[in-house]
């Protein structure tokens, strides 16, 4: 996942206490529960029966579904318009300062793995990270209080929607076209439109 700082440079939003100051991109942003064998799993059920499951393939669906949460609770009070919440992540790190109640920090534990043969940039036999106060790179901003994230979201920290339509209805390899993003703040207060040609 490091790697991803060769081709994508750090966000402007991604700061806060313990952030690292450097030039890529810190990559973990939260840490729901991640394997069945040292936590609580997740019950999964597929080909007609029930099993545990764990990791990405688990955590990343939950995560979208409490999204999800958030948006019905959003919607309900009136807080947005319509469903949408754009691209949260830069609302996840400011959420973290003013209502440090929707995660729970981890300061126990690490990610640190042997390395494999062949692996760069191991000098000591093993790669990754260890928690600490606040944001880490185990870690990231901790595990969600799911009834706090939800039921605190500041609209404020609501950030935008975004669509995108063309001046072709189809087009070729070789066309010229036209997109257009639209970007909505979600903020009911302080609400604004820009628009960028691509």
């Amino acid at each position: 996942m490091e790697a991803a700082g060769i081709l994508y440079p750090k966000p402007a939003w991604q700061v806060g206490p313990g952030v690292p100051a450097r030039t890529m991109p810190a990559t973990r942003q939260t840490s729901p529960s991640p394997d069945p064998g040292l936590h609580d799993g997740y019950i999964v059920y597929s080909g007609g029966g029930l099993f545990i499951s764990g990791g990405t393939s688990a955590s990343t669906p939950a995560f979208a579904g409490v999204i999800a949460l958030l948006n019905q609770s959003l919607l309900t009070k009136g807080a947005i318009a319509q469903p949408g919440l754009g691209n949260i992540n830069p609302a996840l790190y400011r959420y973290a300062v003013s209502t440090p109640s929707a995660f729970h920090d981890i300061t126990v534990g690490d990610i640190i793995v042997p390395c494999s043969v062949g692996t760069p940039d191991c000098p000591n036999g093993t790669h990754g990270f260890s928690t600490t106060a606040a944001y880490d790179l185990a870690t990231g901003l901790g595990s969600i209080d799911i009834f706090n994230f939800v039921s605190k979201w500041d609209t404020s920290a609501a950030v935008t929607t975004t669509s995108v339509t063309s001046d072709a209805a189809t087009v070729s390899l070789t066309e010229t076209f036209t997109l257009t993003a639209t970007v909505i703040a979600l903020q009911r207060r302080r609400g604004a439109h820009r628009k960028r040609r691509l």
